[in-house]
């Protein structure tokens, strides 16, 4: 028999962690898997105008072979489309539409930049008649032959067409340039305006009076000054009558967006202007300005919410009053901006401040806020955006009365509107981009959705993948929204064998025949495999849908819900316990109470045992995002609950095997505001860890990571800021391990912050990774090995060039939060790659999966398999029986096997020895004795470990003086 040295426990443990984690210390990009659906194409609606309830819709639509094109769509009163047409300009290259308008008499005009030929980007205006056809189409180059680009158009009761940009000067930079055609396309005249810095000057908005005055605001460069707001009125036959110029008090930035007149020829203009020294991130403000007719200033107001304020529309009522829409937010991509409205009387003294504010906590870029605004007759107020809601980029409408109270929300899937319009009767139509389509909709004037359109030239669409599961074998299952031909973004789960190979592809559409998108999936012992997300219903919006595939990719079931309020029902997680059954917890629509906690369980066959709902104190948002099921069949779900309808709280809830609801925890941070809770786990015993992000009032949004035991009775809170950043801290991922420390991870400060806390929450270290790029880094996924090794995955930026974005970046932490390497992963589309999973499989390989642009096909599923190299091997300390540690001196005649290992109910510890009684010792992670049997016959089999819950444990075997401890995994 070999000689093996005895270690005591402790010892055992610290070596066998060791071993682990020096085997480890190189990284290999195995394979990369990239899929693509049968739809890649990029579509964004712009502008829109509205005639007599026709509404018209143009912006970017790709071409087949004819890179980039406008898209300009009529629909009518019904929502059928009426007429589309597409223009290809001279360059065969990318060619983008801004900004519509029309006349009296039912032509619309569209303008924007378009690519000629040898003389990059030109300004591209077309007119179209109410039938389609194109009246006319003018083209502007400038003088530097270089690029020019139109934002804006207007159009005067004599049907002459004002068109304003940026144009590239000869030797002035680049200037404002604005021309007028007349009704059938004459040039009448083109005004450059170059800024006293001879730098950067564009023009973004623009509007003519009654008279034909001309008025053009936007941005130009100064005299030491940056940029400075620039407003410009010319006469009708294009005389300059005169520019205004502001300049904010540090000198800084200050770029104008948006314009109005009022009938006394008034001007009021709005956007940003940066009010600290230092660079484009300090704090900005919204100024807003009126000149009188004469172009002389008669007040500026300022508002500060937050850090980042910009006013994006304006709007002037009969009575002078001015209205303004924007964002409000900690910076320019925070993916949780808000929408501010804000109402000034003539003075320009503040009479109200509406803010809509997004709920949720995704980590990555976005957050346009409010976009567009238009006023009724009545002086309500009418905004469109983009926010983030419930974890999702979401169109959302928004009513205010005169007096700023809202009247009504309207939401719909994003990632945002772009304008807003009105009809005669109060009907408001919107259109924007919705996953990759142009999506126009039509409201009643109480809100309720009439209709929706959607566009896509069908050259394309995206393709994301968001969960990944690894199963006992090392296969890989990935799954997520695919975009198809012929039936949109449907559910699209992989299965692959550890080379990368596909085993089987899968595919669900649901009954509406509309968006399907999986968001988790999770994998039992006997490889079936389990996917829930959202799925568009016949005439029930958006439900639950849970599937089983088996092992070979058999659907065996399909499960739907639709909760009581026939609405937005979204499932954002998944279980499976050891019996196979599945339980998913998502958000809600209710009857009466806003959304709610959704939490349903279902058996093997997909029957439902029950489904449980959780509505928040407010009766409004409340959504669960996290499941987690102990050994014993407790079900456990967290999220964000509103308290009242501006705060929302951590809310986490336990359920029996029965689903009778056991505790529920609130926690309300500091700030008694902002607190979304994003990710659990449990641990052995029971107990449970929250994270996600909470506002304080002095360090702004903060890791919370919460302990609770299994009576829900709070153990700790450990709150963690980013110094001295103070902004900007959301966790979105937790793991435990088994002795009991606590990892979190997610953006902290614009890098990636991974923190461990030990088992009584104190914080033992904090690491961060900043790319390459020196900007947005958000880590949304993580895991833990056996020996305390983290591994995070996420998008960071890895270039200063705005072209080549983000990147998947994959980092390994040591168990003292050392980094020992970085994989980082940049698709061939040179686009925006987000990793948002990541798994291990039993030899230590690192799989990660996410969204990836491709060369041509927009965005991929891009799934990656990192092999880790070994330096040492561990088998000195492991015997033949796979996990069994066999420590001994001299173990002349005990021989012990336990299988199977790692086990999900029953483990046998089977033993031979001399002829003296045996003693068995199980204890866990922690060291606790979890079972004890003395006097056992000298040679036996013991069963047990169906008491246990998901863990390690240790098995001491004591025969005389000879002694044999073995690992013990259960699932």
């Amino acid at each position: 028999m070999t000689n093996v040295l005895l270690i005591r426990k402790p010892l055992l443990l610290a070596c066998l962690l060791f071993m682990y984690a020096i085997c480890f210390s190189q990284v290999t990009e195995r394979w990369v898997n990239r899929q693509n659906g049968d739809a890649n194409s990029f579509n964004q609606a712009n502008g829109l105008v509205v005639d007599h309830g026709c509404v018209f819709v143009t912006g970017i639509s790709d071409g087949i072979g004819t890179g980039a094109d406008y898209a300009t769509i009529r629909y009518n009163e019904d929502g059928t489309k009426k007429w589309l047409k597409r223009y290809n300009g001279p360059g065969n290259d990318v060619d983008e539409a801004v900004a519509i308008a029309g006349d009296d008499k039912g032509n619309v005009y569209v303008t924007g930049r378009s690519v000629g030929s040898g003389t990059g980007f030109d300004y591209a205006t077309i007119k179209y008649d109410g039938d389609g056809n194109t009246k006319w189409v003018k083209r502007y180059n400038g003088p530097a032959n270089g690029n020019d680009q139109a934002f804006a158009i207007a159009v005067d009761k004599d049907g002459n067409v004002y068109v304003t940009g940026t144009s590239a000067g000869s030797g002035t930079g680049t200037d404002i340039a604005t021309i007028k055609y007349d009704y059938n396309g004459n040039t009448k005249w083109v005004k450059r305006y170059n800024g006293p810095g001879n730098g950067a000057d564009e023009g973004r908005a623009i509007t003519v009076d009654n008279n034909g005055n001309v008025y053009i605001t936007g941005f130009s460069t100064g005299m030491g000054t940056f940029s400075d707001y620039t407003t410009i009125k010319y006469e009708n036959d294009g005389d300059l009558s005169w520019v205004q110029r502001f300049n904010g008090a540090f000198n800084q930035i200050d770029i104008a967006k948006a314009l109005a007149v009022d009938g006394n020829g008034n001007v009021y203009v709005t956007g940003f202007s940066v009010t600290s020294e230092g660079d484009n991130g300090d704090p900005d403000q919204i100024a807003t300005i009126k000149y009188n007719a004469a172009g002389v200033q008669q007040w500026v107001s300022f508002y500060q919410g937050k850090s980042h304020n910009v006013g994006n529309a304006i709007a002037v009522d009969q009575s002078g009053n001015v209205y303004l829409t924007g964002v409000r937010g900690e910076r320019e991509e925070d993916p949780l901006n808000d929408y501010v409205t804000i109402k000034y009387n003539t003075a320009g003294v503040q009479q109200w401040v509406s803010i809509f504010a997004g709920v949720g906590s995704l980590g990555a870029q976005g957050g346009d806020g409010a976009t567009d605004l238009v006023l009724d007759a009545t002086g309500n107020v009418y905004i469109t955006g983009g926010v983030a809601i419930d974890d999702t980029f979401t169109y959302a409408t928004v009513k205010y009365n005169t007096n700023g109270v809202q009247q009504w929300v309207a939401t719909f899937t994003g990632p945002g509107a772009k304008a807003i319009g009105l009809d005669n009767y109060g009907n408001v139509y919107i259109t924007g981009r919705t996953d990759m389509d142009y999506g126009t909709l039509k409201y009643n004037p109480a809100g309720v959705q009439q209709w929706v359109k959607k566009y896509n030239n069908q050259a394309g669409g995206p393709d994301r993948a968001n969960a990944l599961a690894v199963d006992k074998n090392g296969n890989i299952l990935v799954t997520g929204g695919m975009t198809r031909l012929y039936s949109g973004l449907d559910y699209t789960t992989f299965k692959f064998d550890n080379n990368g190979d596909k085993i089987w592809k899968k595919t669900y559409d649901g009954p509406g025949n509309g968006a399907d998108e999986a968001s988790a999936t999770a994998v039992d012992a006997d490889g079936n495999v389990y996917v829930t997300g959202y799925s568009a219903g016949n005439g029930t919006g958006n439900d639950f849908a849970t599937i089983k595939y088996d092992a070979a990719g058999n659907a065996k079931w399909t499960k739907r819900y639709n909760g009581p309020g026939n609405g937005v029902d979204e499932a954002k997680a998944i279980a499976v316990d050891k019996n196979g059954n599945v339980y998913v917890t998502g958000l809600s629509g209710g009857n009466g109470t806003g959304s709610d906690y959704a939490t349903i369980k279902y058996d093997k066959d997909g029957n439902t045992k029950w489904t449980k709902r959780y509505n928040g104190p407010a009766n409004f948002i409340d959504e669960s995002r996290a499941i987690a099921v102990d050994g014993n069949g407790n079900v456990y779900v967290t999220g964000t609950s509103f308290a009242n309808t501006i705060s929302g709280d951590y809310a986490t809830v336990k359920y029996d095997a029965n689903g009778n609801q056991q505790w529920v925890a609130r926690y309300d941070g500091p700030a008694n505001f902002s607190d979304n809770a994003t990710a659990l786990v449990t641990d052995a015993l029971g107990n449970v860890y929250v994270t996600g992000n909470s506002l304080s009032n002095v360090t702004g949004e903060d890791y919370a990571t919460i302990k609770y035991n299994t009576l829900g009775v709070q153990q700790w809170v450990a709150r963690f800021d980013h110094p001295p950043v103070n902004f900007g801290d959301r966790a979105n991922a937790i793991a435990v391990d088994a002795l009991g420390n606590v990892y979190v991870t997610g953006t902290s400060g614009d890098d990636y912050g991974t923190v461990k806390y030990n088992g009584a929450g104190v914080q033992q270290w904090a690491a961060f990774y900043n790319g390459p790029g020196n900007s947005f880094d958000g880590a949304t996924a993580l895991t833990v090995d056996a020996a305390g090794n983290v591994y995070v995955t996420g998008s960071s930026n890895g270039s200063s060039d705005f072209r080549n974005p983000d990147d998947y970046a994959t980092i390994k932490y040591d168990a003292a939060g050392v980094q020992q390497w970085v994989a980082r992963y940049d698709g061939a589309g040179k686009g925006s790659d987000v990793a948002t999973a990541i798994a291990l499989d039993n030899n230590g390989n690192v799989y990660v999966t996410g969204r990836s642009f491709g060369n041509g096909t927009n965005l991929d599923y891009a799934t990656i398999k990192y092999e880790q190299a070994p330096l040492i091997t561990a088998k000195s300390a492991t015997s033949p029986d796979q996990n069994t540690v066999i420590v001994e001196r001299e173990a002349a005649k005990l021989t012990v096997k336990a299988f199977p290992n790692a086990f999900t109910e029953f483990i046998n510890l089977q033993w031979s020895g001399s002829n003296k009684t045996v003693g068995i010792t199980i204890t866990d992670a922690m060291g606790r004795v979890v079972e004890k049997r003395t006097g056992l016959a000298p040679a036996g089999t013991l069963q047990t470990g169906n008491r246990l819950v998901a863990g390690v444990y240790f098995a001491e075997i004591v025969q005389g003086t000879e002694k044999i401890v073995l690992k013990l995994v259960k699932q």
